[in-house]
């Protein structure tokens, strides 16, 4: 029965993560703890492949920041199988690489990051979708080149940049 009191509202939560997605580029956001507010957000790519009748994960590559005044970051996520004899790279035909440097491997997975070089991403954003590459060599010392579009990747990086720093 009705008390004639109104009901009191609860103001909706702001959620935790948002994604939108640009292309083959996904950019998502996660809030970050405590009351200040802020949030780290990245744009990633996942290139994937057929392998055996199943989808396997070649590369991730994601850029992007901890912390909105952090500089960016370029992270790649490579399988277990490289070789640390070298570095990994990430660039644009004919244009600047930023150098990987490994940092850690987990069972299924290691991880490379490096700074986002100004020059790299004015190249790759202003590539058009003529496409870019992740570079590693594997345990046999064999060159692998993993393709990486640029599909909607000026308008991911636009999103992460925020309307002030396009």
């Amino acid at each position: 029965m009705p008390s004639g009191a109104p009901a009191a509202t609860v103001p909706a939560a702001a959620p935790s993560q948002t994604t939108a997605t640009y292309g083959a580029w996904i950019h998502r956001c996660v809030k970050l703890p405590g009351d200040s507010g802020g949030q780290s957000c990245e744009i990633v790519q996942q290139v994937l492949a057929a392998q055996g009748g199943q989808v396997a994960a070649l590369a991730t590559l994601a850029i992007g920041r901890a912390a909105p005044q952090q500089p960016l970051m370029i992270t790649a996520v490579l399988p277990v199988n490289v070789s640390f004899s070298a570095p990994a790279s990430f660039g644009a035909e004919g244009g600047p690489v930023a150098e990987l440097r490994y940092v850690r491997c987990v069972a299924a997975a290691c991880f490379a990051a490096a700074p986002a070089p100004d020059a790299l991403l004015a190249r790759l954003r202003d590539a058009g979708e003529s496409g870019a590459r992740v570079q590693y060599a594997n345990a046999g010392e064999a060159a692998v080149a993993v393709p990486v579009s640029l599909n909607g990747f000026a308008q991911a990086l636009d999103a992460l940049r925020g309307p002030a720093r396009r």
